[in-house]
């Protein structure tokens, strides 16, 4: 029997279809290329490594010895011993987060073309332009867990939108794992990515089209066993991991061993006599303090200082940690707007040239090692770190120019996601959309609630998402003048 002649309107549609892949894959490797060469003309300015003292000294020694610290990731350290140990070169890191910073770039450009329908000038763009960002730049260049912590978050929000597009609820485990290694790496993110984590589902179940088409009764099913899904695996890889940390740290179960004197120096200036007295302290504890308690500006200091909370309570009590968890508790009930004031505050404190310089000055790792962490870099990595503190390389100058740039990002992220979501509510990729405007959101208010210094270095993650609003922002509006 003679083959049927094709038909030529489903020949021609299915050429055009072929076409119109093969262009964006060329269009893909075109802003890989791009990439590459922004990190290529980057590295040839600038390769050298930076440490910030004293977490970069943590990590060193963690990546030498094995140690579990107390108050940082052990991953990122776990992770230098397994790349830049064997090969005996710390510059073999700075590599490797110059790769971490491409896939960042790469998973913006993929979200923006795949996610919200922006053209590939729109979103090569935005990807370039992460890869040439200040903070970016810089933070390949320090022995900082910074990169790989953007990274994992970067994968964390490109699961979650993989899973509220197709909603294959295997997408939940894979996304609730990459959150999972973000706050391991980075554990300020923690808050935004649990809120986020659980929310997915619910974006799906209401702002998908395709879950939306479904009848209420099953949408509304469907969408609660996801829910349960997300909150089981979440609790469930969580919980795994705090009991690992714990074990491998010989302390309770928890994300760092200080969690409660953390919290306590967070919501110090909230304190009184009553929440000590409730928690068996005697409140006098408060007249010994050489750090001025009710100063938020010095919460920091009150950590680590010999005069400070931490090392004066446990004078006081054997079970310091937990007693601190129980004060910080009781003070933020008492008064849980109080953390919004500090840390409303705190964002002024950014225009305050007293605060903000000294600490943008110790955000570029001017503070010297001591003579134990330089001669542990020039034994295991033949690293001379000496002058490096002092210098002023071009990744210096450029994240010293930019800080202003990471000020904007975190007053006006916000806004921006706000008003991306507004102008492309009927654009394509509402559900997406929605997803980044929340992240956005919850990334500004972690930041506003739990960070009590200045630190331009918590701004990092800001810019991918910044960037990824002005874009979609901008294929919205090229999506309206289309129609």
């Amino acid at each position: 029997m003679p083959l049927s002649a094709p038909d030529p309107g489903t020949s021609s549609a299915g050429n055009a279809a072929a076409d119109m892949a093969r262009a964006r894959t060329r269009q893909a490797w075109l802003c890989v290329a791009l990439v590459l060469a922004a990190k290529a003309g980057a590295a040839l300015l600038d390769t050298t490594v930076r440490l910030f003292m004293g977490d970069s000294g943590s990590y060193l020694l963690g990546a030498l010895t094995g140690w579990v610290p107390g108050d940082r990731s052990f991953l990122y350290g776990w992770m230098i011993g397994a790349t830049a140990v064997p090969l005996h070169s710390i510059h073999a890191l700075f590599a490797l987060q110059t790769l971490f910073g491409v896939g960042s770039a790469m998973l913006l450009y993929a979200w923006l073309r795949r996610g919200v329908g922006a053209g590939a000038a729109i979103a090569t763009l935005a990807a370039v332009a992460f890869a040439l960002e200040p903070a970016q730049l810089f933070y390949e260049r320090m022995v900082m867990a910074e990169s790989a912590g953007l990274l994992a978050l970067a994968l964390f929000f490109a699961g979650a939108s993989v899973y509220v597009r197709s909603g294959r609820w295997y997408w939940i485990a894979v996304y609730v794992t990459c959150g999972l290694l973000a706050v391991a790496m980075r554990l300020s993110l923690l808050p935004m990515v649990l809120v986020l984590g659980l929310l997915a589902p619910l974006v799906r179940g209401m702002f998908n089209p395709d879950e939306r088409a479904r009848a209420w009764r099953r949408r509304i099913a469907r969408t609660a066993l996801h829910a349960a899904v997300a909150a089981a695996f979440t609790f469930g890889l969580h919980s795994a991991y705090t009991h690992w940390y714990g074990a491998l740290a010989k302390t309770e179960p928890g994300y760092i061993a200080q969690a409660g004197m953390f919290r306590l120096g967070l919501v110090l200036p909230l304190v009184h006599a009553d929440h000590l007295r409730a928690s068996g302290i005697d409140p006098a504890l408060l007249d010994e303090l050489a750090i001025d308690p009710r100063d938020p500006r010095r919460r920091e200091a009150q950590l680590w200082l010999p005069g400070g909370m931490q090392a004066t309570l446990r004078r006081h009590t054997r079970d310091a940690d937990a007693v601190a968890g129980e004060i910080s508790m009781r003070a933020l009930r008492d008064d849980p707007l109080g953390l919004v004031r500090m840390g409303l505050a705190t964002v002024a404190d950014y225009f305050d040239p007293t605060v903000a310089v000294p600490r943008l000055h110790n955000d570029l790792g001017r503070v010297p090692p001591d003579a134990r962490h330089a001669q542990m870099l020039l034994d295991a990595f033949g690293y001379d770190i000496s002058g490096v503190p002092a210098s002023t390389t071009p990744a210096v100058r450029w994240f010293a120019f930019g800080a202003p740039w990471l000020v904007l990002c975190l007053l006006l992220l916000a806004p921006l996601a706000l008003a991306a979501l507004a102008l492309g509510w009927r654009a394509p990729g509402r559900d997406l959309r929605v997803l980044l405007c929340l992240a956005s959101l919850g990334l500004v208010a972690q930041h506003v609630l739990f960070s009590h210094i200045v630190s331009y270095r918590y701004l990092h993650p800001l810019p991918w998402f910044m960037l990824a609003n002005g874009a979609a922002l901008a294929a919205a509006l090229r999506s309206r003048l289309r129609r």
